[in-house]
């Protein structure tokens, strides 16, 4: 049994999630999701809930004995000692190790770890799931039918060389601690992106997806055609899902929009992200891009 700790929104819940299927698929032993840090409100800068539950994810959560289990395996030597023996009385799954990301973890290093592991970190690579994107394409699937709005955008997608450029602003404007962290992409950073897919497609068409729509029809100059998708009442994996189905993606510094790329499986298509993932510099983001993506500078112009 392979558990895997969720932490912060749908894309970071989605990046963990492919680490854990791909341990589980390597173990042939099942996945369970720990939500505990998704139910600590201290836990992060921003409130976060379970949003998997929206995908056809091939998983289940922790039951209350094994988050009793893997808060004992935390505390230090003698409360591993006291959750194994917690799990041989009990007669539940055996939790051995608590398994922390780190930047230089190889994707072979990656498939070394063992059974009866915790997976905590973000997981923000495709070094460890890339050689499982039809099963994860098949996971990160729709549950419920599209809204009427969605089927419509689903349409207008399908019909166009469509383009998903998705901008983040949320709590990068309204929480400090996550502003300095990620910063926020300027409009010039979208127009050359915009730029560089016009001379790629010149009848390519845009579909804006943001959590401020009212501030991109404001601020974002377009060189080609627009759709604007409104705020909608909906979960947000249907936005995700619909951005998947694009087949060109002008990328924020988000792992929202990360996943909208990298599901679009487009061999012929164009994914443009920022250069510069964190407000950091000192932060290495190399492990984020994919080879095929293309960087474009974020300073103003």
């Amino acid at each position: 049994m392979i558990f895997v700790r969720l932490m912060g929104g749908l894309g970071n819940q989605m990046f963990q999630y492919a680490a854990g299927r791909r341990m589980s698929l390597a173990r042939q032993t099942e996945l369970v999701l720990d939500d505990r840090a998704l139910l600590d409100p201290a836990a992060g800068d921003t409130p976060r809930k379970y949003e998997l539950g929206a995908f056809g994810v091939k998983a289940r959560l922790v039951t209350e004995d094994e988050r009793a289990q893997l808060a004992l395996f935390e505390t230090g030597p003698l409360g591993r000692i006291r959750g194994r023996l917690f799990s041989l009385v009990a007669g539940r799954a055996r939790i051995e190790r608590v398994v922390q990301e780190h930047g230089g973890l190889t994707a072979s290093e990656f498939l070394e770890i063992p059974d009866h592991s915790l997976l905590s970190g973000y997981w923000q690579s495709e070094t460890y799931f890339a050689d499982i994107g039809a099963v994860l394409a098949g996971d990160f699937s729709l549950r419920q039918p599209l809204s009427a709005e969605g089927k419509e955008l689903h349409r207008q997608i399908q019909d166009s060389e469509a383009v998903a450029l998705h901008v983040r602003r949320g709590d990068y404007v309204t929480n400090p601690r996550a502003r300095a962290c990620h910063g926020l992409l300027p409009p010039a950073y979208y127009r050359r992106a915009i730029a560089r897919i016009a001379e790629y497609q010149p009848n390519a068409r845009v579909f804006v997806f943001s959590d401020d729509p009212h501030w991109c029809r404001n601020e974002l100059d377009l060189s080609l055609p627009a759709v604007h998708v409104p705020a909608r009442d909906v979960s947000p994996a249907e936005d995700l899902w619909l951005m998947s189905r694009c087949r060109h993606a002008v990328l924020a510094n988000s792992s929202f929009s990360w996943w909208g790329a990298w599901l679009q499986r487009n061999p012929d298509g164009l994914v443009i992200a920022p250069s510069r993932w964190f407000a950091d510099a000192r932060r290495d983001a190399s492990r984020l891009y994919c080879p095929n993506w293309t960087l474009m500078d974020v300073d103003d112009d």
